[in-house]
């Protein structure tokens, strides 16, 4: 590929000072109707699946973070329900909301929505064969006058989840104050909770957002972050400040990366978004070695004339982060994670993410109107056991090593 560069994931590159930074929260959209013979409690959540209920305009804006729907309450009111039930369990895809994928250039489509949030219930009455909408105890509590005039009143609704994960992303920029759009998305990603197996039909990718899980490193878990800058169709090498004694012993932990980046869009053009990127952890490579991977590499006929090339890592060396990259290849919020007990080893150094752009095939003049790409990258170290480990003080230890950068 092309020019490489190395940075430390808890570095700040330099960057114009922020005038405004604002991060689009839109809703999936609501169903309203099913097709011919489907049912709205006999067929749930079957129906959330199919076409007709992928996620609708704006929703399935490229740079927006889009919020689904979930069940805050399964339960009705038994004096006035007495055969009653919620259709959807607590914690549940709402039976109204809309899903993903979206279309995109990728087979996998865009994962969307990204998060969900509370919007509601409905909930199905045995004893008169009806579908209740307007329960209250399923349903959120408004400020939207009733029909009697009251100043509060009972809805449903992904536009009443949206809000909820909108305020989250806003405490998050208050602990953050200084992060770029890009940033907060990948902030966000990371502090779902919780984060749901993509590609995931039927709510939000990375689960309910909550600022807290981000807001500090702890003992349990380490937080560091980059704003970033690479060049268009090329790569660059993040060494991670990852201690040693987090790679030592048979114990449950994990590692989980989130990227944010906001390429130029244009509806005129077959790719809708001009650049992608991916990111994959490496494990026991030199900043040198990788360069020499990474760098283009010589074409086959140029191989079989003897011109030195370079394979990539192997499984060993390069952990089998989930959800797989190709998941994800047309999503600009990317969150994946590595966690397995057994699968390190105290000998293990020099972890890097190599991060990888690639321009869309867009003509010629728009291609050299987009010489570079930012990003927001977060990193988080987590103890999934209870041992003698303070994460915190040993991510700060490596950040002094380091003499650059700063960890929350």
């Amino acid at each position: 590929m092309g020019s490489a560069g190395a940075n430390t994931a808890s570095a700040c590159l330099a960057r114009p000072p922020l005038m405004s930074v604002m991060v689009v929260v839109v809703s999936a959209g609501n169903l309203t109707d099913l097709p011919d013979g489907a049912h709205w409690f006999h067929n749930y959540p079957d129906y959330l699946a199919d076409e007709f209920s992928r996620v609708a305009s704006p929703g399935t804006a490229a740079l927006a973070v889009t919020v689904g729907s979930t069940a805050h309450s399964d339960t009705m009111d038994p004096a006035r329900f007495p055969g009653g039930q919620g259709i959807a369990d607590v914690g549940k895809p709402s039976p109204f909301g809309r899903t993903g994928p979206v279309q995109s250039s990728s087979a996998a489509g865009r994962q969307k929505p990204e998060f969900s949030g509370p919007g509601g219930n409905w909930g199905w009455d045995e004893n008169s064969g009806l579908i209740v909408e307007r329960d209250p105890s399923l349903t959120p509590v408004t400020l939207r006058p009733s029909a009697g005039g009251r100043l509060f009143s009972n809805a449903w609704g992904t536009s009443y989840a949206a809000p909820r994960v909108a305020h989250e992303i806003a405490d998050i920029a208050d602990h953050y104050p200084d992060a770029s759009a890009n940033l907060l998305r990948a902030l966000t990603a990371l502090s779902g909770t919780p984060p749901w197996q993509v590609p995931n039909p039927h709510a939000g990718t990375y689960g309910f957002p909550v600022a807290a899980r981000v807001a500090e490193s702890t003992a349990d878990h380490a937080i560091c972050v980059l704003e970033g800058e690479i060049e268009t169709n090329s790569y660059q090498l993040v060494r991670l400040p990852i201690p040693a004694e987090f790679s030592a012993g048979r114990w449950d932990r994990e590692v989980r990366v989130s990227l944010a980046y906001d390429p130029p869009v244009r509806r005129s053009r077959r790719d809708y978004i001009a650049g992608h990127m991916r990111f994959d952890l490496v494990r026991n490579y030199s900043e040198a070695q990788l360069q020499q991977i990474y760098r283009e590499q010589p074409t086959r006929a140029e191989r079989a004339a003897g011109a030195e090339w370079f394979e990539r890592p192997g499984k060993r060396n390069l952990p089998d982060m989930r959800p797989v990259v190709t998941a994800l290849g047309s999503d600009t919020l990317i969150c994946r994670s590595f966690r397995s007990g057994g699968a390190w080893d105290a000998n293990d150094s020099d972890f890097y993410l190599v991060l990888e752009h690639t321009q869309s095939q867009w003509s010629d003049s728009q291609r050299a109107g987009y010489p570079s790409q930012r990003y927001g990258l977060a990193v988080e170290l987590i103890r999934h056991e209870t041992i003698d480990l303070d994460l915190h003080a040993l991510m700060e230890a490596e950040l002094r090593l380091e003499s650059r950068g700063r960890v929350r």
